[in-house]
C-alpha cells in the first residue's frame, strides 16, 4: 500500500510490562483510513507490513496505535470475568488472553468450539468488541465501563421478553456479553425502527422493577430537573454562555416536565442509542443491539437520538409510527401530547447521557463533541415550546 492509498500511522508496541520506545523510534505502518480504520484493519496491517502478531490497546490522537505483541505464556489467566472494577482493562497488555480465557470458559460450558482467534471490530474507550469465530457460527464478545456493567443483564431480558427485535445472548456477566451474530440486512425496511422500539418498550409495561433489579438505571422525568440544573453549574465541561443558557431555562424546563408528568405515560425499558449501527432489518424484524444505554425511562425520550438528523419527511412518518403503536394503550389525546413535548425531554435525556459518560469514562472527543451538541439541542427545544 502507498501513502497515497492510505494514512501512515505510527505504531508503539508493547511486551508484557516492557517500556514504550521514544517517539523518533516508532515504526509506521499504511491504513486506508488511518485510525478511523477498522481495529481489526490496523492489526492485519501491523501483522504484514511489520510481521508482529498484535492486538489492538489504544488509537491515540494525532497518528499513534498502541499494540501489544503477543507472546506464548506458560499458563493461562484465570476466567473469572470480573473486569469491571478494573477501568479501561482492554486498554492495557493481557486483556487479550484474559477475554480468550473467559470466551473459552463460556464456550465449554455451552458446547461451543471456538475455532481460530477473535477479530477485533471496535476498539476504543466505550467498548472492546470481539468477533468470535465457531464451528457453527460467528458469537460476538462486547465488554463495556462498569458504569454500563447491566448490559448483558438488559439485553438478555429483552431477548426473552420480545426475542425477535434482539439477537440471542449466549452468555454474559457484569460489564460483558456474548451474543449471536445478526443476520445479513436483507431488502428495504418495511417499518422505521422506532416502531420496534416501541413494541420493545410496550413489552417492558409493568416490568420495570424486574429491570431496575437487574441493574437497570432509573432516569425517570423527577431525575430531568435536577440532572440538567446540576450540569449548568459545570464550568469543567460547558462554556459560560452554554451555563448561562442552561440556567435560564430551566423553570422552563421544570414545566414541561410537569406539563408531561401530568399525561401520565408509564415508564418503561428506553434503549437511548437508537441509530444505523445499533439496529439492522433482517426482511422480517428489525434487530437492537448495543443496550449500553438501556434505562428505565419516559418512554418518549427514546426519539430524540435517531431523529437528531432526520428531515421533516422522514421525521412526521417516524414519529406516526411511532405515535401508532403507543395509541394502541393510550388516548390519542395523551400520545399527541408527549410527542409535543418530546423534543424537550429526549434532549435532556441525551445531554445526561453524555454528562454521565464524560465523567465516567473520560473526555473522548466525540462524547464530548455530542455532550454540546444536545446542550444547544435542549436550548433550543424549549425555546420552541409554545407558552
Amino acid at each position: 500500500m502507498t501513502a497515497a492509498e492510505g494514512a501512515s500511522l505510527r505504531v508503539r508496541t508493547m511486551v508484557g510490562a516492557s517500556r514504550w520506545c521514544s517517539p523518533d523510534e516508532l515504526p509506521r505502518i499504511q491504513v486506508a483510513g488511518g485510525p478511523s480504520a477498522a481495529p481489526w484493519r490496523i492489526v492485519e496491517a501491523v501483522r504484514e507490513q511489520l510481521g508482529m502478531d498484535v492486538v489492538l490497546l489504544r488509537i491515540l490522537e494525532g497518528d499513534t496505535v498502541e499494540v501489544e505483541e503477543l507472546r506464548p505464556h506458560p499458563t493461562a489467566p484465570e476466567p473469572s470475568g470480573r473486569f469491571s472494577g478494573d477501568g479501561l482493562w482492554w486498554q492495557r497488555p493481557g486483556w487479550f488472553e484474559r477475554v480468550l480465557a473467559l470466551v473459552d470458559a463460556q464456550f465449554g460450558r455451552l458446547g461451543i468450539t471456538r475455532v481460530g482467534r477473535p477479530q477485533q471490530m471496535r476498539h476504543w474507550d466505550v467498548s472492546a468488541v470481539l468477533r468470535v469465530p465457531t464451528a457453527t457460527h460467528p458469537v460476538w464478545f462486547k465488554a463495556v465501563p462498569a458504569v454500563f456493567g447491566h448490559e448483558g443483564a438488559v439485553a438478555h431480558w429483552v431477548s426473552e421478553a420480545i426475542p425477535q427485535h434482539v439477537p440471542g445472548v449466549v452468555a454474559f456477566g457484569n460489564a460483558w456479553l456474548l451474543t449471536e451474530e445478526m443476520a445479513p440486512e436483507r431488502q428495504s425496511p418495511a417499518e422505521h425502527v422506532l416502531k420496534a422500539v416501541a413494541r420493545v418498550q410496550l413489552a417492558s409495561r409493568g416490568r420495570t422493577e424486574e429491570l431496575l433489579e437487574l441493574g437497570c438505571p432509573y432516569r425517570g422525568l423527577d431525575t430531568v430537573p435536577d440532572a440538567v440544573a446540576a450540569l449548568a453549574t459545570r464550568t469543567d465541561l460547558l462554556s459560560p454562555t452554554e451555563l448561562s443558557g442552561l440556567s435560564e431555562r430551566l423553570p422552563g424546563l421544570k414545566a414541561v416536565v410537569a406539563t408531561v408528568a401530568d399525561l401520565r405515560v408509564p415508564e418503561t425499558l428506553v434503549h437511548g442509542d437508537i441509530q444505523l449501527e445499533n439496529a439492522r432489518w433482517t426482511g422480517d424484524h428489525w434487530k437492537i443491539i448495543d443496550w449500553t444505554d438501556g434505562s428505565v425511562a419516559h418512554p418518549f425520550v427514546e426519539l430524540a437520538r435517531p431523529l437528531m438528523s432526520a428531515d421533516d419527511a422522514t421525521r412526521a412518518e417516524a414519529e406516526r409510527q411511532f405515535a401508532d403503536t403507543w395509541s394502541a394503550v393510550l388516548p390519542d389525546q395523551t400520545v399527541m401530547g408527549a410527542l409535543r413535548t418530546a423534543p424537550v425531554v429526549g434532549s435532556a435525556h441525551q445531554l445526561e447521557t453524555y454528562r454521565l459518560m464524560v465523567d465516567s469514562i473520560g473526555a473522548h472527543p466525540e462524547l464530548v463533541r455530542l455532550l454540546h451538541l444536545w446542550t444547544s439541542r435542549l436550548v433550543q427545544a424549549l425555546d420552541s415550546v409554545e407558552p
